[in-house]
């Protein structure tokens, strides 16, 4: 089945860095990848990368830090034997 062997951890992010987020993930193949923000899907787009190198999941906010950033992140692996998802709550600093 589909499990984190690394999972996420909660962190405070400074307002002048752009957040990245990774996970590593071990199961057998075909493995699915999903990431979600406050409980809403994040998909790749002019804000978000989301990418899966071998077996570590990534997810890179391409603007820097700024008062949308703040939730509760998670992402999600699945494959045919079953499902994990792991959590991460991030805050932002001014001044760091």
């Amino acid at each position: 089945p589909a499990r984190f062997v690394k999972k996420l951890k909660d962190v405070c992010f400074p307002l002048s860095k752009n957040l990245r987020l990774e996970c590593t993930f071990t199961g057998a193949p075909k493995m699915f990848v999903t990431w979600y923000k406050d409980g809403k899907q994040v998909y790749a787009s002019y804000r978000y990368n989301t990418k899966v190198i071998g077996n570590t999941c990534v997810l890179e906010c391409l603007h820097k830090c700024n008062e949308d950033t703040p939730g509760r992140y998670s992402c999600e692996v699945t494959n045919s034997y079953g499902s994990d998802i792991c959590y991460a709550q991030v805050t932002t600093v001014t001044g760091v």
